[in-house]
């Protein structure tokens, strides 16, 4: 049987199932939705038993007959508080606290088990955080925007003077919200000087980059050490000059199949293999300059418009390697 971490709005991850349903592989997918109703572990000389049953799902997890397990996103989840005893309302926040510390034990232990099996993502990801990630492709070579984390405004002309242009982006992941009929979401996006102006002296402490002109972005998604790469020409469409997610429906960016030159290839390899991911979507651009700049990666990025577009068919070949 295959395991599959996901979301329940994902499409990527219905698309893979679709594969594994046409090769009649058996499957189960568990979202943050599904919340476990029991659990049953066995350590002895002669055997680890692990037996896990969710809500929503008819069937019982038995980790011994989990063959691969695919980390996409998200996580499992137990309802702490309609399990909490019936202590005194002063500790139920200690209580609580110490419930949640014993869940994710356990969790923890459970994803270690798997990861014994086939797996495809890292629930156990060895680099946490967008700077992070930019600090492992400096060391293996791979050039980077020169990047600050401040909050003030007086630093932050201090970096404006050094540059003909800042941007700035989420340190982690991307914000959304719904706010009336709206979707409100957090893009890559230019510092004008009307807003450093209108800003407070202090801030929460934000993101800064230098604008680098490019003639194109790069989505590479990567399984193991293979590489499939996406052009995308961003940079002909003001809407999407600074950042491609920022989609234009009615006019879309042009996209095209990339061959990467063979030392970035080397070097983001050595990247794969230090961060210890083995799957994930690589942003990069390159320069007007022809110069090839990381940007971030996401190991649960979407690829299916990279699949799509190129011809790759990377939901077929993502079910293969889990059969």
């Amino acid at each position: 049987m295959v395991l599959i971490i996901s979301e329940g709005i994902d499409q990527t991850t219905h698309e893979v199932i679709d594969w594994l349903i046409y090769k009649k592989k058996k499957y189960l997918v568990l979202n943050a939705e599904f919340f476990l109703n029991s659990a049953f572990i066995k350590l002895s000389n002669n055997a680890t038993k692990i037996l896990l049953h969710f809500n929503n799902t008819k069937e019982e997890v038995d980790l011994s007959l989990v063959t691969s397990l695919w980390y996409r996103k998200g996580d499992i989840n137990i309802d702490i508080k309609s399990l909490l005893p019936d202590f005194p309302k002063e500790l139920q926040k200690d209580v609580f606290l110490h419930l949640s510390n014993e869940w994710n034990t356990f969790k923890n232990f459970v994803f270690e088990i798997a990861q014994d099996k086939r797996v495809l993502g890292n629930y156990f990801t060895k680099v946490k955080s967008k700077l992070g990630y930019l600090k492992y492709a400096k060391d293996c070579g791979l050039l980077i925007p020169d990047t600050f984390v401040i909050n003030s405004k007086e630093m932050l002309l201090e970096i404006q003077k050094n540059y003909t242009g800042i941007i700035t982006k989420s340190i982690q992941e991307i914000f959304n919200i719904v706010y009336g009929k709206e979707s409100l979401y957090t893009y890559t996006s230019m510092i004008s000087d009307e807003q450093i102006n209108s800003m407070p002296d202090t801030f929460f402490p934000s993101l800064v980059q230098n604008k680098i002109d490019k003639k194109y972005e790069l989505r590479i998604f990567f399984m193991q050490t293979s590489l499939y790469a996406m052009a995308i020409f961003s940079q002909n469409d003001e809407k999407t000059k600074i950042d491609f997610r920022n989609y234009n429906y009615e006019k879309p960016n042009r996209t095209v199949p990339y061959k990467l030159p063979n030392d970035i290839e080397r070097k983001i390899i050595s990247f794969i293999e230090c961060t210890q991911l083995n799957t994930g979507s690589i942003d990069m651009i390159l320069t007007s300059e022809n110069e090839y700049i990381f940007l971030e990666v996401n190991q649960a990025g979407q690829f299916g418009f990279v699949s799509a577009d190129c011809n790759y068919y990377l939901e077929k070949k993502v079910a293969a390697y889990l059969v």
